[in-house]
């Protein structure tokens, strides 16, 4: 699954596409999603700092608001990204400022007594509360920005079979069941 979604990403940064955001952004999403994963290839023979992978851990906060970020791409042409956007990093910021007392800002002892009580801390139980939330909410409004999408094409357009609604409705329903088979297993 690593070297799938690295070799993904590389394909999708350097594919020739009149969707280069769409695809740039998807692109983001393996890298992130690959970093997330990478500690069960790397562990073995590497050890990195212990903020680093933290910051490893916590990056997986960014998976739901760039699956957002591709989806509305895809349905708005004129889509652009702007500063207003990085809004959607606010759940990364929020499990970094959440670890950052009694772990970012603590000492390198302190940091290594934190992650050997890992899951015993309270900032592990709201970070993933907050995590929850995060996903229910990116796809309320990934299902939100679909409903919308399917309304302007059958106000505008007798023939909507052109258009990507389908594909999307399928990639969201694959997000949603995959989150949810994921939460049972935690």
């Amino acid at each position: 699954i690593l070297v799938f979604s690295f070799l993904i990403s590389i394909f999708l940064f350097t594919v020739n596409s009149r969707k280069k955001l769409s695809n740039g952004i998807l692109a983001v999403y393996f890298l992130v999603f690959a970093f997330h994963i990478s500690v069960f290839f790397y562990s073995n023979f590497i050890q990195l700092p212990l903020v680093l992978e933290m910051l490893r851990d916590h990056i997986i906060a960014l998976a739901s608001p760039l699956m957002f970020l591709y989806l509305i791409s895809n349905i708005y042409q004129d889509f652009e990204l702007r500063l207003v956007h990085l809004i959607h990093g606010l759940p990364l910021i929020a499990r970094i400022l959440i670890f950052t007392p009694r772990f970012y800002a603590a000492s390198e002892a302190d940091q290594l007594l934190f992650t050997e009580n890992f899951d015993f801390n309270i900032e592990l139980k709201i970070s993933y509360v907050i995590g929850i939330m995060t996903s229910i909410l990116y796809l309320i409004l990934m299902f939100i920005e679909l409903k919308k999408y399917k309304s302007l094409l059958n106000e505008n357009y007798t023939n909507t079979s052109t258009f990507n609604y389908k594909w999307l409705w399928q990639l969201t329903i694959v997000i949603t069941t995959l989150f949810v088979f994921s939460q049972f297993k935690q």
